[in-house]
């Protein structure tokens, strides 16, 4: 029987991430399934140093590419884990479970937070022994590097965080690498670089774009207001949560000697998970080309009655992030 692994390429997707524009949901299936699956007495009794050495060997990748370190994390150590278990309980080999749970469902699960990209790597070795060591991680790693799609995920920079589960039935082992990490911004090529920004230069920013719209349909341009960007700020929603205005008014957020002065105020939120640690030049594109791009937004960015536009925005670190503009018309009497 030979003695390397025999490594398979999967057809479907990678990498499982979240839609980037949408409002986070509830992931209930799991919970209802955790008890489906036969407990196996399948795991190395060394699984914590085969773990180090996965992740000794998958960094040494990365440093060979300039690439930052990742860290292990046990959400995905034990979504690993568990779905290398259950390949060899049931008998199949896919990155979607019989029962159609992908890899972002068993990282959810085991407690893996929300707006993160994740990303999984599977290797099956038939005819192999049933010793697992130091050399068979190495070569399950080599035929990782070797193929492309698996590769891009050891090697994808907005990835920082790994988790490996292996597990042997017979002369069956299959082995799993799971990664999940903020993302970049959505705005952002491959292979461009970063350009990190605070709130305010990324309102300046969305400000230029909005008024370069504006220019070309012939409108006067919005003037940036520091009162509107406290508006935005008040409203502006955690990142993965619904937007709402306070109350009923959105005018409530203004500071009461400023409530006389605005005739109309309008409101637009935007929200994406998977997209980026820090803000970016690129989500202001990207924010405003949602807004631009969306019938009803874009009838309130290019009224020719606004006079001025506030912005705030943030980003969670983790990969999720949130933006409100807020444009308003001052009364013409004051």
């Amino acid at each position: 029987m030979p003695d390397l692994p025999v490594i398979r390429d999967l057809l479907q997707p990678l990498r499982e991430q979240p839609e980037r524009w949408r409002a986070v949901a509830t992931l209930a299936i799991a919970c209802l399934l955790m008890g489906t699956v036969p407990a196996l007495a399948a795991d190395p009794g060394n699984l914590p140093a085969l773990r180090e050495q996965a992740l000794a060997a998958a960094n040494a990748d990365r440093d060979e590419h300039g690439l930052a370190p990742l860290e292990l994390a046990e959400p995905l150590n034990l979504a690993a884990q568990a779905h290398a278990r259950d390949m060899l309980a049931r008998n199949f080999f896919a990155h979607e479970s019989p029962d159609g749970r992908n890899v972002q469902d068993r990282y959810r699960e085991h407690g893996g937070p929300e707006g993160r990209v994740v990303a999984e790597n599977l290797a099956q070795c038939t005819g192999c022994p049933p010793e697992i060591d130091a050399a068979r991680i190495e070569a399950l790693q080599e035929g990782w590097m070797n193929s492309p799609g698996h590769r891009e995920n050891l090697l994808t920079p907005e990835l920082d965080q790994f988790g490996y589960g292996i597990a042997v039935e017979g002369d069956r082992l299959v082995a799993v690498q799971t990664f999940s990490g903020p993302g970049r911004s959505p705005g952002q090529a491959e292979g461009q670089p970063a350009r990190p920004v605070s709130p305010a230069e990324a309102g300046a920013l969305v400000l230029e774009l909005v008024n370069a719209a504006r220019d070309e349909r012939g409108l006067p341009e919005l003037a940036a207001s520091e009162v509107l960007d406290g508006v935005a700020g008040a409203i502006l929603p955690e990142p993965g949560t619904e937007s709402a205005p306070p109350a009923d008014d959105l005018g409530a957020a203004l500071p009461a000697e400023e409530r006389e002065r605005w005739a109309t105020l309008a409101w637009s939120s935007a929200g994406c998970s998977g997209c980026g640690a820090k803000l970016d030049a690129a989500d202001a594109e990207w924010f405003s080309r949602q807004w631009l791009d969306g019938a009803e937004t874009a009838q309130v960015l290019l009224s020719p009655d606004m006079t001025h536009l506030g912005f705030a925005a943030q980003a969670d670190g983790r990969g999720g992030k949130s933006a409100v503009t807020v444009l308003g018309r001052l009364r013409t009497n004051r």
